[in-house]
C-alpha cells in the first residue's frame, strides 16, 4: 500500500517548477552566513543578526504563538491545495487512507524530487497540522517553503526552532 501510494503521488502532474539545485550557490550562502555569525562580515552583519542569535542571545524574529501557527498551516494548505489543482482529490484520498501522521511528511520528499513542489508543501502541511508541535515536521515544511522563496518560511522555521529540544 505504501509503495503504491508513493508511486501514485510521484506521478501527480507537475504544477510548480523548481530549478536545479545550485550547490555552489548554497555553499557560498552557508559560508556567508557562518562569517556573519562569527562577526566577520559577509552578509548579515554582527553576530546575532537575523534569525540565528549569538550564543546565549535570542532570535530577532519571534515565532508565532500556537493558534497563530495553526492558522498559518490552514492558510498554507488552502493556498497550496489550489496550486495542486486536479491532482488534489487523489492526494487527499491517499493521505486520508492512512492513520499515520507522518504520511504527508514522508510523501513530501518524493513529490518535491518529482518537481511537484505544490503537492509536496500541501502534504508536509497536512502532517504538520496533525502534529503542530513536531519540530521536524515544521522544519521540513519550512525548508520546502524556503526553496520556493515563500515568505511564510520564516515563521514556520522559527516555530520549528522554538519546538526543538535543544
Amino acid at each position: 500500500m505504501r509503495i503504491a501510494m508513493l508511486l501514485a503521488l510521484v506521478a501527480l502532474p507537475v504544477r510548480a517548477q523548481v530549478g536545479p539545485l545550485d550547490l555552489p550557490g548554497a555553499l557560498e550562502a552557508a559560508r556567508a552566513l557562518q562569517a556573519a555569525q562569527d562577526g566577520q562580515g559577509g552578509g548579515a552583519g554582527a553576530p546575532g543578526a537575523g534569525l540565528c542569535p549569538a550564543p546565549g542571545g535570542t532570535p530577532a524574529y519571534a515565532p508565532p504563538d500556537r493558534p497563530g501557527f495553526v492558522r498559518l498551516l490552514d492558510e498554507l494548505r488552502r493556498d497550496f491545495a489550489r496550486r495542486v489543482g486536479d491532482a488534489l482529490p487523489a492526494l487527499e484520498r491517499s493521505l486520508a487512507a492512512t492513520r499515520n501522521d507522518r504520511a504527508g511528511a514522508n510523501a513530501a520528499l518524493p513529490l518535491s524530487l518529482a518537481g511537484n513542489a505544490s503537492a509536496a508543501v500541501f502534504a508536509a502541511a497536512w502532517s504538520c497540522a496533525r502534529r503542530p508541535d513536531d519540530a521536524t515536521f515544521a522544519a521540513d515544511l519550512g525548508a520546502l517553503l524556503e526553496g520556493l522563496e515563500d515568505p511564510r518560511a520564516l515563521p514556520v522555521l522559527s516555530w520549528a526552532v522554538s519546538r526543538s529540544p535543544g
